[in-house]
């Protein structure tokens, strides 16, 4: 590696789990897990922005895949954090060396499959794989299909729930994914070769060649048709926006407002729905939204338990601001809103939608149909958006998604806890082996 002092180069300074973490980024992208590397490497950017190995690692990435913009940024970036760090600068000047890459020719496509989450989990990742479109120039369509949780049988399950992002077509995508594809897996041989492009993903998404498909790379591949079916959270691919793009240095905040306005826009039938629900059950009152999310979610973040105790006393807070106000609460479990409705008699709407007083979330639950949880989630988090006010935990998706969905007056949309849109979840890139494969051997590396 580069630099000198200890054996990773990145000087006493640095935290031992940083460090390690950089070790086994470069191993991994030594190894040709792009992805992998690049999650380590924001890992130590989220604690240390202005950790200079850091971004001189992931210049050596960009410079990897033949990013040149975004590799002289990078390595700029390292150089302004520390003008002592000269591995950035020679680095900087084999970068420099990359061949300009020429105008694409013809129309090049960006198909956005589904990421098998939750609902506003795979939102996130459209909205991320939308940035990439517009950072390289592709054209988006999004295809939600059979191994989405809101599959509908036969039909994009995107469009039942808002409008198609632009004015292509899945034949658009199938014809220029029979010139060539990424990955490759997607080929098709003609314009009406649709199943290629439309089928189930299966493990191919996770195991063997061309998985885990990394930001980096479908920004760097020339195919005329590109393939995202894995997770990009925004706040990842925003590192990505090359110094000349115009939506270099805005604000991640920004950046969701920008992508919701121009892309997001819910289908007709389902604005409608929300508005006469909303006219029927609220009318002109005042009113708090209010988002508890339980079920399977306390095992993967047991501190949502705490917000959810906290909840009646910040209901409370408002209340005794707005005394006329009527609280609308959303939830996935009947538990909550029992609760809710006893402590605040006559005060608790709520729309009629599936709960579940066990530990499996509902978007798991056999017994109903994808597109109707999808519809009902859809209108929760709609009528939350006409509300005057939310509140909602920052660690579940919908929460983090109604506060982007529209423009909150200040003081109006409050999330609790640590906001999971400005976290890293590499675990996606680290399970079930690489990641203690190469974190462990850096660690030792390392020390």
């Amino acid at each position: 590696m580069d630099g000198g002092g200890t054996t990773c180069g990145y000087g006493s300074a640095m935290s031992q789990l940083h460090n390690a973490e950089l070790v086994a980024s470069e191993q991994a992208m030594n190894a040709g897990m792009i992805g992998l590397a690049d999650v380590y490497v924001q890992q130590v950017l989220m604690a240390r922005p202005d950790s200079a190995p850091a971004w001189n690692l992931a210049g050596k990435i960009a410079t990897k895949l033949g990013l040149k913009p975004q590799a002289l940024g990078f390595f700029d970036r390292a150089r302004a954090a520390d003008r002592y760090f000269k591995a950035a600068e020679k680095n900087r000047a084999l970068a420099e060396k990359l061949a300009d890459r020429p105008a694409p020719a013809g129309q090049r496509y960006l198909l956005i499959r589904e990421w098998g989450a939750g609902f506003w989990s795979d939102v996130e990742g459209v909205l991320g794989h939308l940035l990439i479109a517009e950072i390289c120039g592709r054209t988006p369509l999004v295809y939600w299909g059979p191994s989405s949780l809101f599959a509908s049988s036969g039909r994009n399950a995107w469009e039942l729930s808002f409008s198609p992002v632009s004015g292509a077509t899945i034949g658009d995508a199938a014809a220029a994914g029979s010139l060539g594809s990424f990955p490759d897996r997607w080929k098709t041989k003609s314009a009406t070769d649709l199943a290629p492009i439309t089928s189930y993903i299966h493990a191919e998404r996770w195991e063997g060649p061309q998985a885990r498909v990394a930001i980096a790379q479908l920004l760097a591949t020339d195919a005329p048709l590109a393939v995202g079916d894995f997770t990009a959270p925004l706040p990842w691919v925003s590192r990505w926006i090359p110094p000349q793009h115009p939506l270099h240095g805005r604000s991640l905040d920004d950046l969701y407002r920008y992508l919701v306005d121009k892309y997001l826009h819910p289908a007709p039938q389902m604005r409608d729905a929300a508005a006469q629900w909303h006219r029927q059950n609220i009318g002109d009152a005042y009113s708090i939204a209010v988002h508890v999310r339980l079920t399977d979610k306390p095992v993967e973040v047991p501190d949502i338990v705490d917000y959810y105790n906290m909840v009646p006393a910040l209901i409370a807070q408002r209340l005794a601001v707005h005394p006329e106000a009527k609280v609308f609460v959303m939830t996935d479990t009947p538990v909550a809103l029992d609760e809710l409705r006893a402590k605040f008699p006559g005060k608790v709407v709520h729309t009629d939608c599936t709960r579940n007083r066990g530990e499996t979330g509902v978007h798991f639950l056999k017994s109903v149909s994808g597109e109707s949880l999808a519809r009902e989630v859809m209108l929760d988090s709609l009528v939350a958006t006409m509300c005057n006010e939310f509140l909602g935990s920052g660690s579940s998706n919908v929460a983090c998604m109604i506060s982007r969905l529209k423009q909150w007056d200040a003081g109006t949309c409050t999330l609790r806890g640590l906001n999971l849109q400005q976290q890293v979840h590499g675990m996606v890139f680290t399970m079930p082996t690489p990641h203690e494969f190469f974190l462990g051997a850096a660690r030792r590396e390392a020390t």
